[in-house]
Parts: C-alpha cells; sequence; structure tokens
C-alpha cells in the first residue's frame, strides 16, 4: 500500500532498498508546486499489486493535468497505456509474470525518456521499477 508520510526535504527524490526479498520504495511525487511524499511498502499479493498500479495510473493523470508540452503528454500516455495494459494483465486469473514484467518495464522506460524534465516522471519509474522486482515473486514466471 501507498502511505503517505510528511515530506523530508533532507530525503532524496527516489530510493529502492532490497533487501532479501523485501523492497521499500520512497520518494516524493511532485505535480507543479505540490510535493506529496509516499513511503510504498511492497504488495504481498495480486489485490495489493493491482491497488499499487492504480495508484500509479492516478498519478499519472495528475501529472498530465499540471501543463505539461504537448511531447510531454503524449509520452505520459504512452506510459499510462502500458500501465493501463499492466492492470488487465494482472486482473487475469491465468497470469504470467514475465508478461507484467515486461509491459512495466517498457512503462517505466517510457517514463525515464521525462525524467530530466519531470521529476514525478523520474519517481513514478521508480516506483514501477519497485513493483517490476516483485512480479515474479506474486505471479510466478
Amino acid at each position: 500500500m501507498i502511505k503517505k508520510v510528511s515530506p523530508n526535504p533532507e530525503q532524496n527524490a527516489h530510493h529502492i532498498n532490497n533487501f532479501n526479498g523485501n523492497i521499500q520504495v520512497k520518494g516524493e511525487f511532485i505535480a507543479g508546486d505540490q510535493v506529496n511524499s509516499y513511503n510504498i511498502q511492497p504488495p504481498a499479493n495480486r489485490e495489493e499489486f493491482i491497488i499499487q498500479l492504480q495508484q500509479v495510473q492516478a498519478q499519472i493523470i495528475e501529472i498530465k493535468k499540471s501543463g505539461l508540452s504537448s511531447a510531454q503528454t503524449k509520452i505520459l500516455e504512452l506510459a499510462e497505456g502500458k500501465v493501463n495494459e499492466a492492470v488487465s494483465e494482472a486482473q487475469q486469473p491465468q497470469t504470467h509474470g514475465e508478461s507484467i514484467k515486461a509491459t512495466l518495464t517498457e512503462a517505466k522506460e517510457t517514463l525515464d525518456m521525462l525524467s530530466g524534465s519531470l521529476t514525478s516522471a523520474m519517481t513514478l519509474g521508480t516506483t514501477i521499477g519497485g513493483l517490476i522486482l516483485i512480479v515474479i515473486k506474486i505471479f510466478g514466471g
């Protein structure tokens, strides 16, 4: 689950820890002049995984509302499409983890194209990266 925490100016923009399969993603989502800090705990099951992907979808929608260039909006829409695809795949009863992992990797790589101009896109890419690390544990290979 994503838990909102108080902003900490000394905290890096994003951070991933992986200790023996226990993944923690910490960081800040920045949209316009608003900073929301989150501490993302790894999902324990399919339902939590889907909820976290839906939260990423909501963040992408919020970022798109913040007055971006048309090129930035198109890139975000590509990433949003991949996240939507991953949600659909995760909801299927016979889902294979490798398929979701590949789809999320494409979404992350797409968001990484904006990391130089949008810190919030970089943070979402980091969040997706954390979810990628746990896909096989939840869905198998």
